[in-house]
């Protein structure tokens, strides 16, 4: 490492191991040798006037193998907004589940759920500005997922994911063209770190704007334990999902069919509400046509015994 530091011209191998060693030592470089580092960063990662192939595979080296972290994201800022505003396809130092794109934006969006930058830093408006419709319901995708699997997360993460989410919502109600951008908010609804009513209520708007929202089997017992709590909201999330099937006859959604379906109406039958009991009836009438032809019978087990 020490040779590669001395005289960086070595580091133009056909390969781009040497960029690849550099991009993946870059928090050791920054504790270690700070002073070269920074006065080297646009060097080996690249500017916002462009990277070249050997930049890009430091780049996205390092994004992929370093943790998130406030002072290397300034280090990164340039090759970031190059990436964003160029629309190029960048050469890959290390391979693993996630895309450059997707990283830069978990990158982005991990500083402010920590809240090492605000709102309004440029490179959050760039990444939702630029970054293409699928890599941003991506990205929102993985905040949820990421909060699933930790034990614990502090409440101005989660109030500053709350309000992200919020905003991006309001984004596609002004740009239905969209609103695929919703289309992973299952992992926020499954992480079990939100408020339950929050994020019923932002489950439902998904449904009324996504014509074709898919929980990928994620939600069905988390549905069906809300509804003990909220039956005629889950009730009203249930009805969006089933009325977007372009087959009526379409069962192919196995976890919410047989997971939350039945459970969701039977406390919507005993809420001790008219209005949210008859809809529940009438689903479970057109269901029963459709042919879910246990389903009332599954329904009545579930109900209370003084029902």
């Amino acid at each position: 490492m020490m040779a590669v530091l001395a005289d960086l011209a070595a580091w133009e191998d056909p390969h781009g191991a040497v960029a690849s060693v550099l991009g993946e030592a870059t928090s050791r470089l920054y504790v270690r040798q700070r002073t070269w580092l920074e006065a080297h960063a646009a060097e080996i990662f690249g500017t916002a006037e462009g990277l070249s192939r050997q930049q890009q595979i430091a780049f996205t080296t390092a994004l992929a193998t370093n943790h998130a972290h406030a002072q290397l994201l300034g280090l990164l800022r340039g090759g970031i907004e190059w990436s964003l505003t160029s629309g190029t396809e960048l050469a890959v130092g290390w391979r693993g589940m996630r895309t450059p794109g997707q990283l830069i934006g978990d990158w982005i969006t991990t500083m402010y759920l920590r809240s090492s930058i605000d709102r309004d830093h440029p490179l959050l408006d760039l990444f939702f500005e630029k970054s293409p419709l699928e890599t941003r319901a991506e990205v929102l995708g993985h905040i949820g997922w990421s909060f699933m699997h930790a034990k614990l997360v502090d409440p101005e993460p989660l109030a500053r994911a709350m309000r992200l989410w919020d905003e991006r919502v309001e984004h596609v109600r002004r740009h239905p063209e969209e609103v695929g951008e919703l289309a992973d908010f299952y992992w926020w609804a499954r992480s079990e770190k939100f408020p339950l009513e929050w994020w019923l209520s932002r489950l439902r708007a998904a449904t009324e704007l996504h014509p074709n929202l898919r929980t990928r089997g994620m939600l069905g017992e988390r549905l069906a334990q809300a509804a003990r709590t909220f039956p005629g909201l889950v009730l009203a999330i249930v009805r969006n999902i089933i009325n977007a099937r372009e087959d009526p006859e379409d069962f192919r959604n196995y976890d919410l069919m047989e997971r939350a379906i039945p459970p969701t109406i039977a406390a919507a039958l005993d809420s001790g509400d008219a209005e949210v009991a008859d809809d529940a009836r009438k689903l479970m009438n057109e269901l029963g046509r459709s042919g879910f032809i246990d389903l009332e019978g599954r329904v009545n087990d579930l109900r209370k015994p003084d029902a």
